[in-house]
């Protein structure tokens, strides 16, 4: 009888023993992986930021439209933007017309100002001087004789920054509107005349 009661009193023992040394079950997860090997990688789909303007030297051409009192024509445009940031100096030159009896060239020289630094849209207005050569008809003889012309320059333009990595390329719209101040002698007037463009140009 005593080796019985021994044993009754020594399985809630054992028993509470086991209990107290085990422990719930969890399930355990392997770590999920840093992106979706399937989906886009990252930085896909997000809109980049504009990069800083660093460039010193800017180059740009594309199809030019000069309009006048004549019917209009076209194209080339060049230009060479040189200055950081907010201020610089543009040189550019112009052909319409080519082949024609009323070819046009122009070479103008501006000061420019942009006022969206660090932005995706660059709204910039610049101002100088140009000189235009065209080909000119003589009233009295009818002859094609060229025609030279110094003109004020007045020039608005909306330029967009391409997402491009590590360079720095724009695409612009640009109008040009001159007015002519000095000409050489003759008696044939020249009047004010536009110049509207469409360039990409790349940074240095």
């Amino acid at each position: 009888m005593h080796k019985l009661a021994k044993r009754a009193v020594s399985w809630p023992l054992l028993l509470g023993g086991f209990l107290a040394g085990t422990q719930p079950a969890r399930a355990d997860y392997a770590e999920p992986p840093p992106h979706d090997p399937y989906g886009p990688g990252p930085g896909v789909g997000q809109i980049p930021r504009p990069r800083t303007d660093t460039s010193l030297v800017r180059v740009g051409t594309g199809p030019a439209v000069r309009l006048s009192a004549e019917s209009p024509t076209g194209g080339l445009v060049a230009a060479l933007d040189i200055g950081r940031a907010g201020a610089g100096f543009r040189a550019s030159a112009s052909w319409a017309g080519a082949g024609s009896d009323r070819g046009t060239s122009q070479f103008s020289g501006e000061l420019w100002v942009d006022f969206g630094v660090g932005e995706a849209l660059h709204p910039i207005v610049s101002a100088g001087a140009a000189i235009a050569r065209t080909d000119v008809e003589e009233p009295a003889s009818g002859r094609i004789r060229p025609h030279s012309v110094g003109a004020g320059v007045l020039r608005a333009a909306l330029a967009y920054v391409l997402p491009v990595e590590r360079a720095d390329a724009r695409a612009t719209i640009e109008c040009t509107a001159a007015v002519p101040a000095i000409q050489d002698g003759g008696p044939q007037v020249t009047q004010p005349w536009a110049l509207v463009a469409a360039t990409v140009g790349v940074g240095f």
